[in-house]
This record gives C-alpha cells, sequence and structure tokens, in this order.
C-alpha cells in the first residue's frame, strides 16, 4: 500500500510526470468484475487502463508491504527489494547521448 493511507492495492504504478513530480496509479482487485476489466485492460494493450485508484502527482511516494519484500518492474525488469520502498522525483546526473 502508500503509506498514510489505509486502502490496499495489488499494485502500483509509479512514473515521472515532471522534473519535481511522480504520477502515482493503484490498481485495485476486488472481485472478479475487476479481474475481468484488467484481462480486457491486457488484451486492448494498455494495462493502465485497468481498474485503479489515480492518486495524482507527488513529490515523493512511500510503498509499505506486510510481508517486506516487495516485488518490482523496472523498465520491465523484475527485481525483488525490501519495504519500505521510497520513490522521490529528481534529476538523474546520467546524461543520454542520441545518435540520431
Amino acid at each position: 500500500g502508500i503509506a498514510g493511507r489505509e486502502d490496499r492495492y495489488p499494485a502500483i504504478f509509479v512514473e515521472p510526470s515532471t522534473a519535481s513530480e511522480l504520477s502515482v496509479i493503484a490498481f485495485k482487485a476486488d472481485g472478479v468484475g475487476d479481474m475481468l476489466n484488467h484481462g480486457i485492460a491486457w488484451l486492448r494493450r494498455d494495462f493502465r487502463e485497468g481498474p485503479n485508484d489515480n492518486l495524482g502527482t507527488m513529490p515523493e511516494v512511500t510503498i509499505v508491504d506486510d510481508d517486506h519484500e516487495v516485488g518490482l518492474l523496472v523498465d520491465g525488469e523484475q527485481e525483488r527489494t525490501t519495504s519500505p520502498i521510497v520513490c522521490r522525483a529528481g534529476m538523474s546526473s546520467v546524461k543520454f547521448a542520441s545518435l540520431a
């Protein structure tokens, strides 16, 4: 779940919105209807259209899990880490070059 909120979610999507804000979407799976709608969203090739609560934008979000170990997808790669996970918006020191 999200620290400071009572609702629990099976998946949380965090992505940069601006240089100082993160967009946070929490996915719901409260029953058969939600699961069916998630399947339809996947078939349409955009899982973000499944049942969710758009929690808006924020400079920082803390994700907590009672199991203390959390599965992640980072750029499509599976990882595991321990809870809590603190995500903060900010600029990276890495510089990217384009060869066009």
